[in-house]
């Protein structure tokens, strides 16, 4: 408990810090980005707190994590905005610098062998690894105070695997950016505020193995295509104004703009009414100016 110690900056040579599931009180560390060599950092189930406001560090280098491939921060007390700023320096999110898959496995330092290992949330299930691919790119930002809306800049990190940024009270659409993460296998965006269509261009990521979508404002037609269509009901229900399989709630068309028919189209029997009323009305004008002119004829006889 308590806060984190500065005094971890001098590990110029950690790869992996996992302190989740403690009751650290602390503020979004930033100053942790001065580690060289940090490539995963887990925080989640903690009671870190505050926004992540990088703006006002004095620092312009300030949380610029240059290697980081794995951030978990989830479950935690974390509010304000995710800034759009923070994502745009994941560099290692962006592009690979290594020349194809590697495991970190172990590392000997000073006679100690140490063991890595971290505890993740990964396509919806609580797993711990021993072995972590140096493929492997992943955010957690779930079960936390954010608001406003999703950054955009997300869709910048190219090899991103997984991304969860559920239970905040996150608004607005979902960035059409997303389309762009060819590399994701698992997006759970479910239980928060956001509004508008699913964008089309989620259909086309065929990694995408595990979508949560669900207890939104989402609205529109569900993206059809052979891979979206293997995704539940569970991955949408909750979106009162989403339609189309694999919903039962069928989308309803609207209906083209009334015109009015030319007379050469009119149905047979309204140019039939048409004419027997005009008719009916000559016939009864008619008939009372006869009945004047009778009137007035007898009246001179008189």
């Amino acid at each position: 408990q308590g806060k984190l110690p500065r005094s971890l900056v001098a590990c110029r040579n950690l790869e992996i810090l996992d302190i989740g599931n403690n009751q650290i009180s602390d503020s979004f560390p930033c100053w942790m980005s001065k580690l060289p060599q940090l490539q995963v950092l887990v925080l989640k189930s903690n009671r870190f707190i505050g926004q992540m406001d990088i703006s006002y560090t004095g620092d312009a280098n300030n949380c610029q994590f240059t290697k980081l491939r794995i951030a978990d921060i989830a479950s935690n007390n974390f509010s304000g905005m995710l800034p759009e700023e923070w994502f745009k320096m994941l560099k290692s999110m962006m592009t690979s610098s290594d020349n194809g898959t590697s495991v970190m496995e172990s590392r000997y330092y000073h006679g100690q062998t140490y063991q890595f290992t971290a505890a993740l949330t990964y396509k919806g299930n609580d797993i711990t690894i021993s072995k972590i691919l140096t493929s492997l790119v992943l955010i957690d930002v779930s079960n936390n105070d954010f608001h406003g809306s999703i950054p955009s800049s997300i869709g910048e990190l190219a090899l991103l695997h997984g991304l969860n940024m559920s239970r905040n009270m996150l608004t607005g659409p979902i960035p059409t950016q997303f389309g762009n993460l060819n590399n994701l296998e698992s997006l759970d965006l479910s239980s928060n505020k956001l509004s508008n269509e699913i964008p089309e261009k989620l259909a086309s990521l065929n990694f995408l193995a595990t979508l949560n979508l669900s207890y939104n404002m989402l609205a529109g037609r569900i993206p059809q295509s052979s891979h979206f269509s293997t995704f539940s009901n569970a991955s949408f229900e909750g979106n009162i104004g989403l339609c189309g399989a694999p919903l039962s709630k069928q989308c309803s068309y609207r209906s083209e703009p009334n015109i009015m028919p030319h007379a050469s189209k009119k149905d047979p029997i309204d140019v039939l009414l048409f004419l027997f009323t005009g008719l009916g009305f000559g016939v009864c004008f008619g008939i009372t100016i006869l009945v004047i002119w009778g009137s007035n004829k007898r009246k001179q006889q008189a």
